[in-house]
């Protein structure tokens, strides 16, 4: 289930970081201080009714794909701002090159 559909409350409950645990042995960790080689998988569930089925919700965490996501954004970005300046440079090297053709062939 994509966390888009979730009730205001259930999405604040899923985007904290607080009651987290690790996968292997349900000990409690925070994950606000995690190392940054930290290589394990935490989780953190509830109950979550709907009209028609009982079932739970999982949230999972892991440090390094959040990290992998982080770097995945940042060159996303960063490609966009590169494309921008190119469309730029583009546009100013028309402009220009238009107001040569212009004064050569003006009288």
């Amino acid at each position: 289930m994509s966390s888009k559909k979730l009730k205001k409350e259930e999405k604040e409950w899923a985007l904290s970081t607080k009651r987290f645990k690790t996968v292997s042995d349900d000990t409690p960790v925070d994950i606000t201080k995690l190392s940054e080689d930290d290589k394990g998988l935490y989780y953190k569930d509830e109950p979550y009714t709907t009209k028609k089925l009982q079932q739970r919700l999982i949230i999972t965490y892991c440090l390094k794909y959040a990290l992998y996501q982080k770097s995945i954004h940042r060159n996303r970005d960063s490609f966009h701002c590169i494309n921008e300046k190119r469309s730029l440079m583009f546009f100013m090297k028309s402009v220009v090159f238009e107001q040569i053709i212009n004064s050569y062939y003006s009288p």
